[in-house]
């Protein structure tokens, strides 16, 4: 040790806080009844300016340290995950480890000042998501979303809105819970429930990063449900594609029953067709002639009808006279049909 750090010791080290031989080069350094480190802890945090925090004590009103403290606290807490982050807080609060706020079981007087340490804790801690909406009464609101990293890729958010009143943290504070647009009514009613058990349990003790902690744990345990209910939804879906495919490949077995039901049904629906059809046919009149198979379309039964008329008809007579000459004719054919076509050579 230098002589300008016994001097910076001798300065910041309040009398009271001496070790019992009163010197300050002893190896290890207290604060009253409890050790608090070694030398080379104290030169760091006199280095960053947290002396007083080093040695359990509340900065005074004009130290760096106190203007420091929230980015000391910010820097302790997001260090660990959040369970971790909630015992650290508790255990802060328990030991007064630095001397921000009072120990469980002592009533508090100054409210106000308790509860402007815990303010500005709070506005480093959530420094990205912290709105201010008033000084008097002091009330702000803390944006909480569910883990970004989540598997299932998605992210709930809510808006913790929180008042102090006059004697918190002997008191609840008030708060509201604002949906930010992917969170049900449901849900919401479910949050408000938590925290209102959550605060219940915390009085006496500042509760506002219990709170908060406890309503991500929530978001998160809810992402987790919305995961699992789209999982069902989509092997539901699969299920009913799977069971339609099946139906369609499988179809109806055709028996003789239900085809000659079927075909009856279709014989009907096919005349009718056709009847309408020709009904058309006959309104246009005139306009188009229809040829020799529209005709045996629209009556089948005209293959038999000239039958029909000749087997009905009066027996015809024939005048056999008209066919003499006929025989004669005949007679000339033979007469010359042993002719053979080389003796016409001779009448050249």
């Amino acid at each position: 040790m230098n002589e300008d750090d016994r001097h910076y010791m001798h300065e910041h080290v309040p009398p009271n806080h001496h070790p019992p031989s009163g010197n300050l080069l002893t190896p290890q350094i207290f604060n009253g009844e409890k050790y608090c480190g070694d030398y080379e802890s104290f030169f760091e945090a006199k280095e960053d300016h947290m002396v007083y925090t080093f040695l359990g004590l509340k900065p005074p009103p004009d130290s760096k340290a106190r203007v420091e403290k929230c980015c000391f606290v910010k820097a302790r807490f997001f260090a660990y995950s959040t369970s971790t982050r909630k015992a650290f807080y508790s255990s802060a609060l328990e030991q007064r480890a630095h001397g921000f706020w009072c120990s469980p079981g002592t009533k508090m007087t100054d409210y106000v000042e308790e509860q402007t340490n815990e303010f500005e804790a709070l506005q480093s801690i959530y420094s990205d998501c912290f709105s201010v909406i008033s000084e008097e009464p002091t009330s702000f609101t803390i944006e909480v979303s569910s883990d970004l990293s989540h598997k299932s890729g998605e992210v709930l958010k809510v808006e913790l809105k929180f008042t102090f009143v006059e004697r918190y943290p002997d008191e609840p504070p008030l708060f509201e819970v604002v949906s930010r647009g992917n969170l049900s009514d449901d849900d919401v009613c479910s949050l408000k429930s938590l925290l209102n058990e959550q605060a219940e349990e915390n009085v006496g003790m500042v509760m506002i990063f219990t709170l908060v902690s406890a309503a991500q744990e929530h978001l998160n345990e809810l992402v987790d449900q919305i995961k699992s209910q789209k999982d069902k939804e989509v092997e539901r879906k699969q299920l009913e594609q799977e069971e339609a495919d099946n139906e369609r490949f499988q179809g109806t077995p055709v028996t003789i029953e239900n085809f000659l039901a079927w075909k009856i049904a279709f014989n009907l629906e096919y005349a009718e067709m056709r009847s309408k059809k020709y009904q058309r046919d006959d309104e246009l009149g005139g306009k188009c002639k229809l040829t020799g198979k529209q005709l045996f379309e629209r009556d089948r039964n005209l293959d038999t009808s000239d039958m029909q008329f000749l087997e009905e008809g009066d027996n015809v007579e024939v005048d056999e006279s008209l066919f003499q000459d006929l025989d004669d004719l005949a007679l000339e054919d033979d007469e010359n049909a042993d002719l053979n076509p080389a003796d016409l050579d001779d009448y050249d």
